[in-house]
């Protein structure tokens, strides 16, 4: 994700208060990064130890957490509001 010209983009256009819409790119950086760490070692993790109960109960543990952070990104800048 380009933050730097999304940033400008949404500055340029006046949508936000600066405080805003710095917590609003933040919580879109942050949750592609953990979209991603969901689906590249989490899941992957899942397949790739199919056969280790521990392993898989330890990257459920992991994706939850992940969405929590999200959780606490999409209720901080406000992106269902």
């Amino acid at each position: 994700m380009n933050q730097d010209k999304l940033y400008k983009i949404l500055q340029s256009q006046q949508i936000f208060k600066d405080e805003e819409l710095d917590a609003y790119v933040h919580a879109l950086v942050d949750i592609n990064d953990s979209i991603d760490k969901i689906y590249s070692n989490y899941v992957n993790d899942i397949l790739i130890n199919s056969e280790n109960k521990e392993a898989i109960i330890n990257a459920i543990w992991d994706i939850r957490e992940e969405f929590r952070h999200i959780s606490y990104h999409i209720d901080d800048a406000k992106l269902t509001e």
